[in-house]
């Protein structure tokens, strides 16, 4: 085995949203506007699937506002909200360049983010109007540490070293479309201890990440740990679930 290949990945499932046009079943005003038909035929058209933003439909405002969910569920190919890749060649570890602080080892990348924002005016001519947004969210890239994997704090023998490594990487993005007042930013750490011996690498994970949306750790393509929001009823990107975090630990190996 040459590389060791991670995807640490925030994303939306597809799960956790539902067809735009479902939203509007019950809303107060849809049986009083003045174009309501052809409002529904307009929103059938509109594709993926949405969640609802903390401060839609507040009475005092005359807007309803819809985040898009990622065209994926877990441990397939499609967008995500943020992510920590990094391919580490094995061969390298031990090596001095390998400590070299300048070296990035995690790369974060950040999906663009989609909001629908649909406004009723109810105080003159009681109609739906809609527009569709698309913003790049930029994620910032923590600091990362690299150095040798210690068994102890006093003493480590030169094999320890010469074989083993740990690599901490961190980042974070928001929700390009609101304060983060309301919807915090999604936040990611991830730290890789690896060791090798004669036949076999090990790796080790620490991670930690907020209670939505959903995470999953994928290490030379095995699905190795998976967070659904969905089964402790973390279901929207309020302050909260941005708020808390929740820290893993997982191990794999792979034979040389």
């Amino acid at each position: 085995m040459d590389s060791i290949n991670i995807k640490f990945t925030a994303f939306i499932s597809k799960e956790l949203g539902k067809k735009l046009k479902d939203f509007f079943v019950k809303i107060p005003y849809i049986n009083i506007a003045v174009n309501k038909d052809a409002f529904l035929i307009d929103i059938q058209k509109v594709t993926g699937y949405w969640g609802e933003e903390p401060l839609s439909g507040l009475p005092f405002l005359k807007e309803y506002l819809f985040y898009k969910t990622d065209d994926r569920s877990f441990n397939q190919v499609g967008t995500h909200r943020l992510q920590l890749s990094a391919s580490i060649d094995v061969s390298k570890i031990g090596l001095t360049s390998f400590y070299n602080q300048n070296t990035k080892y995690f790369k974060p990348t950040a999906g663009d983010s989609e909001r629908y924002t649909i406004y009723f005016d109810r105080f003159f001519d009681n109609r739906f109007t809609d527009k569709s947004e698309v913003k790049k969210a930029n994620p910032t890239s923590g600091l990362e540490l690299v150095y040798p994997t210690f068994k102890n704090s006093l003493f480590s023998s030169l094999t320890d070293i010469l074989n083993s490594a740990t690599i901490q990487a961190s980042t974070s993005a928001g929700y390009p479309f609101t304060n983060p007042l309301t919807t915090p930013n999604i936040d990611i750490d991830l730290k890789l201890k690896i060791l090798k011996t004669s036949d076999r690498i090990y790796c080790y994970f620490t991670g930690t990440h907020n209670l939505f949306p959903c995470y999953e750790l994928i290490c030379n393509g095995k699905l190795i740990y998976m967070y659904d929001p969905i089964k402790f009823k973390r279901l929207g990107p309020d302050p909260i679930n941005l708020n808390r975090t929740q820290t893993f630990e997982k191990a794999i190996y792979f034979s040389i």
